[in-house]
């Protein structure tokens, strides 16, 4: 048995060290500049996709708007935000409420459920703001029995 024993030279250790750390810094340069590129790239694909989209719909809507005014058509859209302080399943019986209430005066062909607490009623009559009236009264005084009873509020928000 024996001892074998290696010496480095120190300026020659500290040199292989100060290489490696090179390499290792220039690889996470490397990764960091990579992954920013890539990252513009998809954020630029992301961009575009969503550009088109909006054109997409801007002409939809433009269509949409053209048709109504060919067809002498009318549109009334309802928002009841404040059903946001509402839970769930409230906010549910209470949407569902609405509904109702907007098919009893409009005609239930009419109404769609555009999202969470928007509709959509398409008018082809010309005079139309009896029944936009009615259907304020009607959510008007429910959201009075409403605040009476539970302290809660639907506020009614009508574009033409």
């Amino acid at each position: 048995a024996g001892i074998i024993a290696v010496d480095f030279d120190a300026e020659w250790f500290q040199g292989e060290v100060r290489h490696l750390y090179a390499i290792v810094a220039s690889f996470i340069l490397f990764a960091l500049i990579s992954s920013v590129i890539l990252a513009i790239a998809i954020a630029f694909q992301y961009r575009r996709f969503f550009a088109n989209l909006m054109n997409k719909m801007n002409s939809l809507a433009s269509g949409i708007d053209t048709l109504i005014h060919e067809a002498d058509m009318g549109y009334e859209s309802d928002d009841y935000m404040s059903l946001v302080h509402v839970d769930d399943d409230k906010g549910e019986r209470v949407i569902i409420g609405i509904a109702h209430d907007i098919c009893e005066v409009f005609g239930e062909k009419r109404v769609s459920r555009v999202g969470g607490d928007e509709f959509v009623v398409i008018l082809d009559e010309t005079d139309f703001e009896d029944k936009i009236k009615a259907l304020k009264d009607i959510i008007n005084r429910k959201s009075a029995e409403a605040t009476a009873k539970h302290n809660a509020k639907a506020d009614v928000g009508l574009s033409v």
